[in-house]
């Protein structure tokens, strides 16, 4: 009878896990579900990354016990003292949901864990705060939007981003996320080979929130003629960016510095501006435009995505120094 080996690949570091002692929560996502789970299930960086800042407040917080040693007596302790520590209850949540997620992984197999380990005859459960409803988080104005876009000038310049007129790089970013009301992780990763020569850009799965199904989302003639200006030769992102997530925060935050404190929004702050202004005009044409995965059943398979071109081409284009 034949035997399933398993060869570790020679440039990966070897387990580290000890014969004889049960492996720890982190050494248990690193050992089978980041490689058995998470990869082959296709998850996005974002997803993998958010594994790992939920497991640093695990270890930071329990020390990071054997798994046969997690009881739920363990896990409500943990809760407890995760709420203690300052952090917001939707990072709460979130931080359980992908430590739940390992954790049901070492035990029994079910219909939504067909890969679980049998390290466990039980899983304990990490009993998260209810999501609590909130009002919008407040948008850019215009004048806001257009201040950002004079603010660029006096940008400090950065090895991340492998432009030359990096003030024109920043300020053609805010009108494109203005006019396209994308996701930051969207107008990021965008290429030019997924530009249709109708303008829609398709994002495959693979590139979209979630790693959900691609959405299509049309790009205004405005939206292409700010990308357009910073286009460089050979590089298919439209708004290339090498360095991390968190540090294009930082450089985000000097840009908002010349705001009011109580102003000094993320990026999505534009895309909640754009998609306001398209819903004071077409609310259908806003939902479609923000692109979320529950839609009802006229607009998933009904309404043409057409729809959204006219009001999108009518967008007001921002004032600045760069036009």
């Amino acid at each position: 009878m034949s035997q399933l080996r398993i060869f570790w690949p020679e440039d990966a570091p070897a387990p580290k896990h000890r014969p004889g002692r049960a492996k720890t929560l982190s050494e248990f996502y690193r050992d089978y579900v980041l490689p058995v789970v998470r990869v082959p299930k296709g998850s996005s960086h974002a997803t993998i990354e958010q594994d790992q800042v939920a497991l640093r407040h695990w270890k930071r917080l329990t020390g990071d016990p054997p798994l046969d040693r997690i009881s739920p007596e363990f896990c409500a302790r943990f809760m407890a003292e995760l709420g203690r520590q300052g952090l917001s209850p939707s990072t709460i949540r979130k931080t359980a949901v992908h430590l739940q997620f390992i954790l049901d992984h070492a035990g029994p197999p079910d219909r939504r864990h067909r890969n679980a380990a049998r390290i466990l005859d039980g899983v304990p459960y990490l009993e998260r705060p209810g999501q609590i409803h909130r009002e919008p988080e407040p948008a850019f104005t215009w004048a806001e939007i257009e201040g950002l876009i004079e603010a660029c000038k006096d940008v400090k310049h950065t090895d991340c981003l492998p432009q030359v007129d990096q003030p024109l790089w920043w300020a053609s970013l805010v009108r494109f996320a203005w006019h396209t009301g994308l996701r930051r992780m969207n107008l990021l990763n965008a290429r030019w080979s997924w530009l249709t020569g109708d303008g829609w850009l398709v994002i495959p799965g693979a590139e979209y929130k979630q790693h959900k199904t691609g959405r299509r989302f049309y790009i205004s003639s405005a939206a292409r003629r700010a990308a357009e200006r910073v286009r460089i030769a050979g590089e298919d992102r439209m708004f290339p960016w090498n360095g991390g997530k968190s540090y294009f925060g930082t450089r985000w935050r000097d840009l908002t510095g010349q705001l009011p404190e109580n102003r000094r929004f993320g990026l999505k702050a534009i895309r909640r501006a754009t998609l306001t202004w398209l819903a004071e005009r077409n609310p259908l044409v806003s939902r479609l435009v923000a692109g979320h995965r529950k839609l009802d059943v006229l607009e998933d398979f009904y309404v043409q995505r057409d729809v959204v071109v006219n009001l999108l081409e009518s967008m007001p284009v921002p004032r600045g120094w760069d036009v």
